[in-house]
């Protein structure tokens, strides 16, 4: 199953529930996404390991501990979010800065789903 095959398997409303999950810095554990519908058999369109580079705005911090991880496994919000509007051909406007760039993405995703037939404006 490939991205494509994985978010036509889920409805819209499942799909904006995974996109309002993500920003532009946060790695999350799949089960986030499973239970907002994304199918278990497509995670791996979306999972994938990050490692920490040593910069200040490039460590993985652990937020029970606060410790930094050089290495995790999960999905990054702002990637998903990047990936989804690939998949669904949704063009949106680039910009400085990760929180930025996926608010935008967001807004994006929105209005494509707000302007399929049968939804949002007619």
């Amino acid at each position: 199953m490939n991205a494509e095959e994985t978010l036509a398997a889920m409805t819209a409303e499942q799909i904006m529930a995974c996109v309002d999950l993500c920003d532009g810095h946060t790695i999350f554990k799949p089960s986030a996404f499973v239970v907002r519908g994304l199918p278990e058999e497509g995670l791996h369109n979306f999972a994938e390991a990050h490692q920490s580079d040593g910069s200040p705005k490039g460590n993985i911090t652990d937020l029970d501990t606060g410790a930094f991880i050089e290495e995790i496994g999960g999905i990054y919000g702002l990637q998903f979010l990047e990936r989804v509007a690939r998949a669904l051909n949704v063009d949106y406007e680039g910009c400085m800065g990760r929180g930025f760039q996926a608010r935008k993405i967001q807004k994006a995703l929105k209005e494509h789903f707000e302007n399929l037939p049968g939804k949002g404006k007619d």
